[in-house]
């Protein structure tokens, strides 16, 4: 058996891939994200404790089969993150904007009111009063008594888009008619977008970087195969 560890440090650029460094492995402690099955892959944050009490967390992800042990750090700038979607792993630039959800523009400036939204707040009040709802760009969030997220409705399904927007693909979208249209891939593209009402993909516009998790997965499987673990691994990736 062998765990593959990946580990998120610094970089100085950024290209169409996403570059692995073997490492020793170091004893930690696993907070599971996501939990593959299928490819017995675990996503996760590693806790790097210290004699002095204090710790460090990293995005990690750790492999459990076959016969080899090795640890591989994901190289990133500081400024950069890994983001998880139900679809995607991304990089994502962390001191960039992000907008992401439902938006209305008018005359170049976002708002936070869409159409017939308080109409659909004021209906899901009046539907579940045992719970408080929040909406925040398009997201109604329902909590019970006890403060605990029960769960989320988004405003698209609300206005009978029959659409799952946890899966679409990354982009900016424009409600035309009652019907939701990709506009564009470059997210940048939205500071400079036209008047309307517009959905955002997660995890937003602050995406440098993204895979299918698929994808991530089955071309880090392909190069562990290939040899005994590499001291070097390259994914290739989707640029923004």
């Amino acid at each position: 058996m062998y765990v593959l560890v990946l580990l998120i440090i610094a970089c100085d650029s950024r290209s169409n891939t996403l570059d692995l460094e073997r490492i020793n492995k170091d004893h930690f402690k696993i907070d599971t994200l996501i939990s593959i099955t299928s490819k017995g892959i675990i996503i996760g944050n590693i806790i790097n404790d210290s004699p002095f009490g204090k710790f460090s967390i990293n995005r990690v992800v750790i492999q459990n089969s076959g016969k080899y042990s090795a640890a591989y750090k994901i190289n990133l700038a500081k400024k950069e993150d890994l983001f998880i979607t139900s679809k995607y792993l991304c990089i994502v630039d962390k001191e960039k904007s992000n907008f992401q959800g439902w938006y209305a523009i008018e005359k170049g400036n976002i708002i936070e009111r869409l159409p017939n939204d308080k109409i659909i707040l004021d209906s899901l009040i009046d539907e579940f009063p045992n719970y408080m709802i929040l909406k925040k760009n398009g997201i109604y969030n329902f909590y019970d008594p006890k403060n605990k997220l029960e769960k989320s409705l988004n405003y698209g399904n609300l206005i009978g888009l029959n659409l799952n927007f946890e899966n679409l693909p990354i982009g900016i979208y424009s409600l035309d008619n009652g019907n939701l249209k990709k506009i564009t891939k470059d997210l940048s593209d939205f500071k400079d977008i036209k008047d309307g009402v517009y959905f955002v993909s997660k995890p937003g516009t602050n995406v440098i970087q993204y895979v299918e998790q698929e994808s991530f997965f089955n071309q880090f499987q392909e190069k562990m195969n290939k040899s005994n673990p590499p001291m070097k691994i390259e994914i290739s990736m989707n640029l923004l």
